[in-house]
């Protein structure tokens, strides 16, 4: 303590034999978990973080942290999670998965909004699905850039997945009475997904209306495309479509070089 105004806090807790039930796949919490947790606080409700470790058999999580208030007023976070064997996690997505992942966050909230900056970078990965793998390859990248408001509002700043064949951006805001997402995506070979078909694919769209009532369009583009033996040099496809969640309707144009 400082003149009575601070405590000192420390704590080394390990779980043993712990049952994460259904939800937690096998093996990625027991047979035991370690927290270390090392920090500060104030009878205002201040408070420091200066360590926290949590060390399980597949995943080892540590940050640091600190905030006013007991984090209501304002609260800061920044964390690193490791995830070592991504086997852990097959029951979850029904597929064989392998590689490691290493997902880096950090997080400030003023009170009303919280904004979000994270990314991840995954090794040698593996879905034991043969066209995605390819899209993605070994190994792939996510980065977030987003902000939540205490209204229930989400900015999206950036969200971007990039691998070795394949390149998704979205950004846009969902409020309580509008929606605003653009996205785009690229593929350079469709041939990785299918073999009878080839070519390079650009798309970019946007969803908009109401969150519980959205309109969305979109264009496909298809460069040097093959399709199913057919040359097509370049084909179009435009959509645009409303009432997506209550009565869907719209159009679709088609057009091509053959």
């Amino acid at each position: 303590t400082e003149g009575g105004s601070r405590i000192d806090v420390a704590a080394d807790l390990t779980i043993e034999g712990m049952d994460p039930g259904a939800i937690v796949p096998p093996g990625l919490l027991e047979p035991q978990i370690r927290i270390a947790a090392r920090g500060s606080v104030t009878p205002s409700g201040r408070f420091v973080a200066e360590s926290l470790t949590v060390d399980a058999p597949a995943v080892r999580l540590t940050g640091e942290g600190a905030g006013k208030g007991w984090g209501v007023d304002s609260a800061t976070f920044v964390g690193a999670l490791r995830v070592a064997d991504l086997a852990r996690f097959d029951s979850l997505v029904n597929q064989t998965l392998a590689g490691a992942t290493n997902l880096e966050v950090s997080a400030d909230w003023d009170g009303t909004r919280a904004a979000i900056t994270a990314s991840a970078e995954v090794q040698r990965l593996s879905t034991g699905v043969v066209g995605l793998d390819a899209l993605l390859g070994a190994a792939p990248e996510i980065a977030l850039d987003a902000s939540f408001g205490a209204d229930g509002a989400v900015g999206i700043e950036r969200l971007e997945l990039s691998g070795t064949g394949l390149l998704l951006w979205v950004s846009g805001e969902i409020g309580a009475d509008a929606l605003g997402i653009e996205w785009r995506l690229s593929l350079a070979d469709l041939g990785a997904v299918a073999p009878v078909l080839g070519g390079s694919v650009a798309a970019v769209g946007r969803l908009t209306g109401m969150p519980d009532d959205p309109a969305a369009t979109a264009r496909l583009t298809l460069n040097d495309a093959l399709l199913a033996g057919y040359p097509v040099s370049e084909a179009r496809l435009d959509a645009d479509f409303s009432g997506l969640l209550t009565r869907p309707a719209g159009n679709v144009a088609l057009e091509g070089k053959v």
